[in-house]
């Protein structure tokens, strides 16, 4: 019989307190210096329309892919998974995740805003080539456009009265 001491065992409750900048983000431990405590920022992850619940239906183990390769992004890194996705401007990355079931894509953008968009999540099912079907390319364009819209106009806007970094307004 094994008995953890101290630890809580696997299933630990014990969480590192959170850590975050004077305007209230989010900040995350790099392993590199996590031996003197130096924290840098890590951006926020917004998923838009079905790509998130997209995502929830895939296998256990490309879930586990395309979040870390999310987690890398959002600590401003690149997964060895993502890749630069042509033809829709800088900044667009795509996940390329494998399973018995088949392939799976997961396409983000950096480059808009201080946040991640995770803009569409699929599996694809077309067997000729590598290159993502097209049906899936016209519904990533469209969401990028209305994306960029969005964000402009709220930046001409500006923020709300009373609003902070990082609160969610409804």
């Amino acid at each position: 019989m094994r008995v953890s001491i101290g630890t809580g065992g696997p299933r630990s409750s014990f969480r590192r307190p959170e850590r975050h900048d004077s305007l209230g983000r989010r900040l995350t431990l790099n392993s590199t210096y996590a031996n003197i405590g130096m924290y840098q920022r890590m951006k926020t992850l917004t998923w838009l329309a079905d790509s998130r619940s997209n995502v929830k239906s895939f296998p256990a183990g490309v879930q586990d892919d395309i979040g870390y390769a999310l987690y890398a992004a959002q600590l401003g890194e690149r997964s060895a998974k993502a890749s630069p996705l042509h033809g829709l401007g800088g900044g667009v990355m795509e996940i390329a995740a494998y399973d018995a079931s088949g392939t799976y894509r997961a396409v983000y953008t950096v480059s808009i805003g201080e946040s991640i968009y995770v803009i569409h999540a699929f599996q694809k099912k077309s067997k000729a080539g590598i290159a993502t079907p097209k049906s899936e390319m016209e519904l990533i364009r469209q969401r990028l456009k209305q994306l960029r819209s969005e964000v402009k106009n709220a930046e001409k806007r500006g923020p709300p009265a009373g609003a902070q970094h990082g609160q969610r307004i409804r």
